[in-house]
C-alpha cells in the first residue's frame, strides 16, 4: 500500500480486533459460570479466585483447567482463552506471497535474423574476366573485411563454442517462439575407411608411405618427416570453357561424404596422426574426417532467465538451388522435417556473395603440421587451429580418445559457422570508405517479455483456527446466556458475570467472621483453605455464599 503498511499487518490488526471482542463475552461467561459453580453444591472457597484468574488470560485459564474437571461446562471457555493466542500467528500463514512471470508488453524482446544476404567487395568489377588459359579464379577478390574476421574468429576461438547472435531482453527474462533466419550450417562425418594406403621410393631411394583420399588429399610419413595433420579443399577450380556462370567456379565433385550439396560454401577433407602404432590398437595410424559448410535455413529456439542467454538450433534445410543470379531458399515444404507455409518469403543469397566467400574459405582451411625430429612444424594458422583441439599427451604425442578428439574438431568448424550466421543476422556493420555496398534484408523474431508479479494466494486451510474459535465461542456464549436466563425463570437467578461488588456483597457475615478481616496473601489462603460455600437464597430472598 501507499503508506507502506502490508497485507500481513492488516490481516493481524484485523484478526486481533476481532479476537479481542469475541474473546470478551467469551470470559465474562466464565465469570458468570462462576455463579452456576457454586450455585449447585458446596465448593471450596478459593474456586472464586480461581474463577477470576481464569477469566483474566490464558495462564488463569490453564489454572482453571487444572483445577476444574475437564468434564465441566467452563472448561470450554478456558480453552478458548487458550485457543485465541494460537489466532493471530496462525492468520498470519493465510496469505502467500508467490513471484509468477507475467508478460510485460511495455518491455521489448527481439532477436535479429536475415532474408538474404548480398555484400559485394571492396571495388567494383568483382570478376576479372581477362583472357586466362587456367580458371575463372583470376581476379577474385576476398569477402569485405567483416565476413572475413568472422571466419577467423570463429576458426580461432579455441576451448569454447560461440554463442549465437544475442537477444535483445528488456525485462532480462525473455522466450521466444520457435524463430528462423538465413544461416550457415555444418555438418561432419568420418570418413576414415576411404584412406588408402600406398608406398614408392623417393630420389633418395627414402620409402614413403602415403594414406590418400585422393590425388590432392593425402598425407605421408617418411623416415626423417612424419606429417601429423592435413587440411585440403575438396573444391578445385573448373576451367574457363566448363564455367556458365561464376556460382560455378568451383568443383565439388570430389566429395565423399556429402553429395547432396553440389553448392556448399566450403567442403574440406582432414586427415590427421592418431598415433595407433604406438598403441595395442590395430588399425591404421591415420583418421580422416570431412566438414562441409553451407547455406541453410536455421530453426531457433531462445530463452533468457535472469540475464542467461540459452540459444538451441533445432531443424533446418540446405535446399539452395542456383539461377537467376541469386541461390534460392525453400520456399515451402522443402524437406520431410522442415516445412514453410506456402507464401513464405525466400531465403536468398547472392551468386557473387556465395563465390568470393567460397573461394575465400577454400584459400583459407587449408594447411598441414608435420613433425620433424622433436620439432612441430605448421603452414597455416587453420591447421594449428584443428590441431590444438587433438586431445594430444604432451609425453608421447598419443591420441588419447578419438571421440573427443572428432567431437573438438568439428567444434572448430561450428564455431565458423556459428561467426559467419552472427555476421549475415547483424544489421549494424560498420564500412570502410571503399566498402560499395551492402544489400540485406532482416527481420526480427519477437519474443515475449516477462517481468516478476507479486501474487497473494489465500491458504483457506489455515481460517480453521480462527472459525474454530469463532464457532465455539458462539456455541459456549449462547449456551451460558440460554443456562443463565433458565435460571433467573426458575429461580431468581441474576446476571452478576464478573462484578467484583457482586462478591463482596454475596459473602454471608458467618464467612466473614470466620475468615476474618484482610492478612497477607498467604495467610489469606492458609485460612481460606478448607473453607467452602454455596450460593443460596436466604429467608430475605437475597442471594448469599
Amino acid at each position: 500500500m501507499g503508506v507502506g503498511i502490508t497485507l500481513n499487518t492488516i490481516l493481524a490488526i484485523l484478526t486481533t480486533t476481532g479476537r479481542v471482542c469475541l474473546l470478551l463475552p467469551v470470559a465474562e461467561c466464565i465469570s458468570q459460570q462462576k455463579w452456576a459453580w457454586f450455585s449447585s453444591s458446596p465448593k471450596p472457597l478459593t474456586d472464586l479466585e480461581t474463577f477470576d484468574r481464569g477469566s483474566r488470560g490464558a495462564y488463569g485459564s490453564l489454572v482453571l483447567l487444572w483445577r476444574i474437571n475437564l468434564r465441566q461446562f467452563v472448561s470450554l471457555g478456558a480453552l478458548l482463552l487458550l485457543l485465541g493466542l494460537a489466532v493471530d500467528p496462525l492468520s498470519q500463514q493465510l496469505l502467500h506471497y508467490e513471484h509468477q512471470p507475467q508478460a510485460d508488453l511495455s518491455s521489448p524482446a527481439y532477436v535479429s535474423t536475415s532474408l538474404t544476404w548480398s555484400t559485394t567487395s571492396q571495388a567494383d568489377g568483382l570478376f576479372n574476366w581477362k583472357q586466362s588459359d587456367k580458371d575463372v579464379l583470376t581476379g577474385i577478390q576476398d569477402p569485405p573485411l567483416f565476413m572475413k574476421s568472422a571466419v577467423q574468429n570463429g576458426l580461432l576461438t579455441l576451448g569454447s563454442r560461440l554463442n549465437d547472435t544475442q537477444p535483445f531482453c528488456g525485462t532480462g527474462n525473455c522466450t521466444w517462439p520457435p524463430y528462423r533466419s538465413l544461416a550457415v550450417c555444418m555438418r561432419w562425418q568420418d570418413i576414415t575407411t576411404h584412406l588408402g594406403y600406398s608406398q614408392y621410393n623417393d630420389t633418395k631411394n627414402i620409402t614413403i608411405r602415403r594414406w590418400s583420399l585422393n590425388n590432392r588429399s593425402y598425407i605421408e610419413t617418411g623416415e626423417y618427416s612424419t606429417s601429423v595433420l592435413n587440411l585440403s579443399s575438396v573444391a578445385k577450380p573448373k576451367p574457363i570453357r566448363d564455367t556458365p556462370s561464376p556460382v560455378n567456379g568451383l568443383d565439388f565433385t570430389d566429395t565423399i561424404a556429402f553429395p547432396d550439396n553440389p553448392y556448399p560454401l566450403a567442403d574440406v577433407f582432414m586427415i590427421y596422426r592418431n598415433w595407433s602404432e604406438k598403441s595395442s590398437e590395430s588399425k591404421s595410424p591415420y583418421s580422416a574426417m570431412e566438414f562441409v559448410l553451407e547455406w541453410c535455413v536455421q530453426e531457433f529456439s531462445t530463452l533468457i532467465m535472469n540475464g542467461a542467454v540459452i540459444t538451441a538450433r533445432h531443424e533446418s534445410t540446405n535446399n539452395f538451388t542456383g539461377g537467376g543470379g541469386y541461390l534460392t531458399g525453400p520456399l515451402f515444404n522443402s524437406t520431410s522435417k522442415f516445412g514453410f507455409a506456402s507464401g513464405r518469403p525466400n531465403y536468398d543469397v547472392s551468386n557473387d556473395t556465395h563465390f568470393i566467400i567460397s573461394n575465400y574459405l577454400r584459400k583459407t582451411l587449408d594447411g598441414s603440421i608435420h613433425l620433424q625430429g622433436a620439432d612441430l612444424y605448421k603452414t597455416s594458422d587453420a591447421a594449428e587451429a584443428f590441431y590444438q583441439r587433438i586431445n594430444i599427451d604432451s609425453g608421447n604425442g598419443n591420441v588419447l580418445n578419438t571421440t573427443t578428439d572428432q567431437a573438438g574438431l568439428a567444434e572448430v568448424v561450428q564455431n565458423i559457422a556459428t561467426s559467419m550466421t552472427n555476421m549475415v543476422r547483424q544489421t549494424d556493420h560498420t564500412y570502410s570508405s571503399m566498402d560499395r555496398k551492402l544489400i540485406n534484408k532482416f527481420t526480427v523474431a519477437n519474443g515475449t517479455a516477462w517481468r516478476d508479479q507479486t501474487f497473494v494466494r489465500v491458504q483457506w486451510a489455515w481460517i480453521t483456527a480462527p472459525m474454530t474459535l469463532v464457532l465455539l465461542s458462539v456455541i459456549f456464549v449462547t449456551i451460558t446466556i440460554v443456562q443463565s436466563s433458565m435460571q433467573t425463570n426458575k429461580n431468581g437467578f441474576q446476571i452478576w458475570k464478573s462484578s467484583s461488588l457482586s462478591t463482596l456483597i454475596a459473602l454471608s457475615d458467618k464467612l466473614h467472621k470466620d475468615v476474618g478481616g484482610l492478612h497477607s496473601l498467604s495467610e489469606t489462603e492458609r485460612s481460606l483453605n478448607g473453607k467452602k460455600a454455596s450460593l443460596a437464597r436466604g429467608s430475605d430472598g437475597k442471594w448469599r455464599l
